[in-house]
């Protein structure tokens, strides 16, 4: 495991771990690499369902003018097929020193030739396992706290910890909004937490959920725009509780499918008794491959909007469409 104090960085880095603390990670090697190399870097982000590893080791291996290094952040690694992993192999043997590749790895890809490749070609390993991941998260979570002026008591802290340590990628949106809950009181209690996930729980997201799973784009469209106008809320507050709502059906599925009994799944998930009824009928019509897809697109709405990439209402009513047309 690489420390990131003091350690010269190898050329190629691979990264892997819980998406959200993934990209928390990138931000530490990218102050590294500033430090080691100075502040006149090129940066790119390349996704390799849409740009070759190939054209990716050409730019590599020439260094932008007046640049001091480059950095290149890979995704969709497991995209990566066997001539490619072969051109991987060549480039590691040679790596450019002024470039540097980071290859981001989330927990559930399916890229263990990816990471065996890189492995095998000396590639710098850095997996966050969970001790790893925590203390990112903690930090993560002072320094919000912290530019918001406000403190978080050890309960709160404590409480806060158990709802996201199922959805790390939801950490920055449940903090965003335990902040504008808290309005002027400067430390957040446990108090305020349960008050903010009953509230989470009385708004009308099974009438949503409710749709998307009878696949009723109509009525999943209309709950949604109801939603937004009657409780007030902005978009990536009813985005958290919609990946509250698809989490809890994607563990479920995925508990039912190892034998786990539903008494004891949905004691796992947290299903209430009068819950029950709704959220069986939620989760037989999803299969768990399209849970997967409708948490994926969920994150992918959350980056967008927090990078300028996406418009909150018209971006969430596009997921909609999506799920319903599953």
């Amino acid at each position: 495991m690489a420390n990131k104090s003091s350690t010269k960085l190898k050329p190629v880095i691979a990264l892997q771990g819980d998406s959200f603390l993934v990209e928390e990670r990138v931000k530490d090697l990218t102050l590294q690499i500033e430090k080691e190399a100075g502040k006149d870097i090129s940066k790119q982000s390349c996704s390799l369902s849409e740009t070759t590893i190939e054209s990716v080791f050409v730019q590599a291996r020439t260094l932008p003018f007046l640049a001091t290094a480059q950095i290149f952040y890979l995704s969709d690694c497991h995209k990566l097929k066997k001539a490619d992993l072969e051109s991987l192999q060549t480039y590691l043997e040679n790596p450019a020193s002024f470039s540097f590749l980071i290859f981001k790895l989330n927990d559930d890809d399916k890229a263990d030739a990816v990471l065996k490749a890189l492995k095998t070609g000396g590639a710098e390993m850095i997996v966050l396992e969970d001790h790893q991941s925590r203390s990112i998260a903690g930090r993560f979570i002072q320094e919000k706290l912290s530019r918001a002026g406000k403190k978080m008591d050890p309960r709160a802290l404590q409480a806060l910890d158990a709802q996201w340590k199922d959805a790390p990628e939801m950490l920055d949106t449940m903090l965003e909004r335990l902040i504008l809950f808290a309005g002027s009181e400067d430390v957040i209690t446990l108090r305020m937490v349960e008050m903010f996930e009953e509230n989470w729980a009385q708004t009308d997201a099974f009438k949503l959920t409710d749709a998307l799973a009878a696949k009723n784009t109509a009525q999943a469209l209309k709950c949604l725009n109801e939603i937004i106008d009657e409780n007030t809320q902005d978009v990536l507050s009813l985005m958290g509780l919609l990946h509250w709502q698809f989490r809890r059906l994607w563990q479920a599925k995925v508990m039912l499918e190892r034998g786990v009994s539903q008494n004891e799944t949905f004691s796992k998930c947290r299903v209430s008794p009068r819950q029950s009824s709704f959220f069986l009928r939620h989760l037989k019509n999803f299969t768990r491959s399209q849970l997967e897809k409708a948490l994926d697109g969920l994150f992918d709405l959350d980056w967008g909007i927090k990078t300028g990439r996406a418009e909150g209402p018209s971006a969430l009513e596009s997921w909609v469409v999506r799920v319903t047309n599953f």
